[in-house]
């Protein structure tokens, strides 16, 4: 079978990247806009599988023809669109975003943008929206695949179709069986990887693998209609009703996949869905596509680093027409000379690809090893803001200890050397470990600390997504605190608002599991949350602790640090107000938790609020402009010092400020 040019399909492509685009744009509807992607696979693994089988079928097949091919396919507009980048990137981006910068170069270069970008899904890391390079991880997933899948396929195909069928069934039901754990359990793996991709691409191999062995026909039947009608439907109804909350990819993927799958299978020439994808307009955007896929995130990606808005919320007109533009220009002068073997041979297509990716990965290097070459950028001298933060803070971070070593007794502390107080919690509590430490040495107190992130002071409480490895070390921390008699004070710190309503940026909400049970809606959280807190406190009072808790603390838009350094570096005035939210939004976001805090009798409430909120307000800066958070929702070092002070006082309170003998 001799692949031949189906306009349907560059107009499936096109309705994948306006969906993605208008998606990342920021438009609220359609909300599943990132399913444009997972349709993207599909039509990538029914179009390499059919290369490779028609060459294995007429025994042709060659390593080097094949990733000749994908070079000329993708490597040249996607040099191009990383060197315009550079320029960008060197004199906006602040040296720790210039240095993940750095480390997409290096996942461009080596085919493993998707493995960089899982692993920098930490809890402090930049808003995903604000890194240019970011949509490279989709093209790393096809780089894999092409690397791996044509060695299986030469493998497989010598026994026959029916083999080759079930070896790749095989492969997609423990790829999608991976995927729907994930989905549930380590959403970010999920996401990133090909383990838990490649039955997306599988989909399209399995169209290929039909097409190739049956043949497509050209009759036009009621049942083929039917089915590439429902097809488009199913795509189109997953594309406007999937939401960010909707764990992908899952087996709800299968969907939007299969609906590509049944287009591709059943479309006919003159048929309507045929008709349609086809037009002119649609097919057209799909020829350019790729370049459109390119494009689109840097130039979002720039503008909300910029001017700090959604593009939706900006001369987004604007911004599509530069897009397209672009796009059109980059494959007209870019992509299709690179393809025609006659304008560009094969001796230098590999030596472009070789010597352009060396390049990008040496710039990567260096940007890894100089923290975003701030050496080399004088205009980021004087704007990088020098504050501890909880990304600084010892015992946080390489003092943290493992739950070996709290076991054996090796905590880490702060303060004095006399021990008479623990404080525990997640990374809220890890903020403030610095400035607990500068008060500790002062009066000669000591705290054990016991921090970890997404792992609330609350036994048995989990959330089922994030944390879920918390618990044991979490048990442990609390039993080392209750055997331990000179310890009369124990401080508990969470950031209420992730436990009870979810994350307030984009990432997933997640419903929790209490001692094993695991909740069926993120509503729950708030009275397990309540059980499993009033029942931790109620253990430490029945060892003659003395419990104090803080209230939540307002979470802001943007990170705190990188607004103020932005402001500075774009020549702009400070504005307390741009790094604040309402009272009332403040309340309405940890409403759950002032209910919950109002029904504990048993330990002191520390109200953290009002150290930055006041009647209308709640700001990150202080009434001279100096930032007290270091990202959304941590306290820096002079936000703790004011947090420890309450601290302290609660103590004073109790008449426990001085050690007993």
């Amino acid at each position: 079978m001799k692949l031949k040019y189906r306009p349907e399909i560059d107009g499936l492509r096109a309705i994948s990247v306006v969906s993605v685009i208008v998606y990342h744009a920021g438009f609220r509807v359609p909300e599943g806009g990132f399913l444009g992607v997972d349709i993207f696979f599909v039509i990538s693994g029914f179009l390499i599988t059919s290369i490779i089988l028609d060459d294995l079928a007429r025994k042709e097949f060659s390593f080097i023809k094949f990733y000749e091919r994908r070079a000329r396919r993708i490597l040249p507009a996607l040099m191009l669109v990383v060197l315009c980048c550079l320029p960008f990137a060197w004199f906006w981006l602040l040296p720790e975003d210039m240095k993940d910068f750095s480390q997409s170069l290096l996942g461009v270069a080596t085919f493993l943008s998707n493995v960089v970008f899982w692993s920098e899904t930490g809890y402090f890391d930049t808003a995903a929206e604000l890194k240019p390079l970011l949509h490279t991880w989709s093209l790393a997933i096809e780089e894999q695949y092409y690397i791996i899948f044509p060695v299986v396929m030469i493998v497989i195909f010598r026994f026959g179709y029916k083999v080759t069928a079930a070896c790749l069934a095989l492969m997609f039901v423990a790829s999608l069986a991976a995927s729907e754990w994930t989905a549930y359990n380590a959403p970010s793996a999920g996401f990133y990887l090909l383990p838990t991709r490649g039955w997306e691409l599988l989909i399209g191999s399995f169209c290929a693998l039909y097409l190739h062995n049956r043949g497509r026909g050209s009759r036009r039947s009621k049942s083929a209609i039917l089915a590439e009608t429902a097809g488009l439907l199913m795509i189109l109804a997953s594309i406007f009703f999937y939401t960010n909350e909707t764990p992908h990819p899952s087996a709800y993927t299968l969907v939007p996949t299969i609906g590509a799958a049944l287009i591709i299978l059943f479309s006919r020439r003159g048929s309507p869905v045929q008709r349609l994808l086809g037009s002119r307009l649609l097919a057209g955007i799909g020829l350019i596509s790729y370049s459109l896929y390119l494009w689109h995130f840097p130039v979002f990606a720039f503008y909300r680093y910029r001017m700090s808005q959604e593009p939706v919320d900006g001369p987004w007109p604007l911004m599509i027409a530069a897009i397209v533009m672009l796009s059109y220009l980059s494959w007209k002068f870019v992509e299709r000379p690179f393809r025609n073997r006659n304008t560009v041979s094969r001796p230098v297509i590999f030596g472009f690809s070789a010597v352009s990716l060396v390049a990008i990965a040496a710039v990567g290097v260096g940007g890894q090893l100089t923290w975003g070459y701030h050496p080399y950028r004088p205009m980021m001298q004087q704007v990088v803001i020098d504050l501890p933060t909880v990304r600084t803070t010892h015992c946080f971070n390489e003092g943290r200890r493992s739950i070996d070593e709290i076991e054996a007794g090796d905590i880490c502390t702060v303060g004095g050397e006399e021990i008479h107080a623990a404080i525990i919690g997640d990374s809220h509590a890890g903020a403030l470990l610095d400035a607990l430490d500068d008060l500790g040495v002062t009066d000669d107190r000591g705290f054990w600390t016991f921090s970890e992130a997404y792992c609330p002071p609350a036994l048995g409480f989990v959330l089922n997504r994030y944390g879920n490895q918390c618990g044991p070390k979490r048990e442990v921390s609390f039993e080392k605190i209750l055997q331990n008699e000179s310890i009369r004070d124990v401080v508990l710190v969470l950031n209420w608002g992730i436990y009870t309503q979810g994350w307030r940026d984009k990432l997933v909400p997640s419903a929790a599991t209490l001692n094993g049970v695991r909740s069926a809606d993120i509503s729950e959280n708030p009275e397990l949350l309540e059980t499993a807190l009033t029942q931790s406190i109620e253990k430490l009072n029945s060892e003659g602790k003395n419990v104090i808790i803080l209230g939540p603390g307002p979470e802001f838009t943007s990170r705190v640090h990188d607004y103020v350094e932005k402001v500075r570096l774009f020549g702009q005035p400070v504005d307390r107000n741009e790094m604040a939210v309402t009272r009332e939004e403040f309340e309405k976001r940890n409403a759950e938790a002032f209910a919950i805090l109002a029904g504990i009798d048993s330990a002191d409430v520390v109200p953290v609020h009002d150290l930055f909120c006041d009647s209308t307000m709640c700001r990150a800066l202080d009434g001279k402009g100096r930032p007290l958070f270091s990202d959304t929702n941590h306290v820096n070092k002079d936000g703790a010092d004011l947090v420890a002070e309450l601290i302290y006082e609660s103590l004073i309170d109790a008449n426990l400020q001085e050690p007993a003998d």
